[in-house]
């Protein structure tokens, strides 16, 4: 049984490792669905040493996707090199990745400020991503909380607050869901081992 559960978790990191190593150059409407590919995967259930393992990769992913973010440079410059599959659809998640931190951040606030039906523009992002934008924004938080609760000293209720969330309870509920662990056992895990693992 531990041999099945470590290769498991070491077929993770690959697939992981692989996904990180390939993504910088990539618009969000590629690069968010490759995520949530991976975090769909993680094993559940493992030792506690396996799931060190499974905290530190996920760290190094979304390490990797909140550091690749060129903010600086304009987003129709942007959508020219990454010759885009949809306009829309990177705006939309443009937005989102801009102002995940405003809890009143929904499909409906995107649509408005696009100046499109949010029936339209969910079904386009559907259509483009293979996943709605309601799952794309729950991503982008989550991602930008567990890098938050890794690399800063910010609690809990301080990270839940900056990544949008109503609550500690609704973070817990995400990391639950999506990574198989608390908030606080994930920043245990992640630097306990010191910063050269992070």
């Amino acid at each position: 049984m531990a041999a099945q559960t470590h290769a498991q978790t070491h077929a993770f990191a690959q697939q992981a490792q692989t996904l990180a190593l390939a993504w910088l150059d990539h618009d969000p409407s590629t690069r968010l669905p490759s995520v949530w590919a991976v975090i769909r995967h993680i094993p559940r259930g493992l030792p506690d040493e396996d799931r060190v393992v499974v905290a530190l990769v996920i760290r190094a992913v979304a390490g990797r996707f909140c550091g690749s973010i060129p903010f600086a440079v304009p987003i129709d410059t942007r959508l020219r090199w990454h010759r885009a599959p949809d306009v829309n659809v990177v705006r939309a998640l443009e937005i989102a990745l801009r102002r995940f931190g405003d809890p009143t951040l929904r499909l409906a606030t995107i649509a408005r400020q696009m100046h499109l039906s949010s029936s339209y523009l969910s079904g386009l992002v559907s259509r483009v991503t293979g996943y709605g934008m309601t799952t794309h924004l729950r991503l982008i938080r989550l991602l930008h909380a567990t890098d938050r609760l890794a690399g800063t000293p910010l609690t809990i209720k301080e990270v839940a607050a900056a990544c949008g969330y109503a609550s500690t309870s609704e973070l817990d509920t995400e990391f639950r869901t999506w990574f198989g662990m608390t908030p606080g056992e994930f920043r245990h895990w992640t630097t306990s081992l010191g910063p050269n693992f992070r």
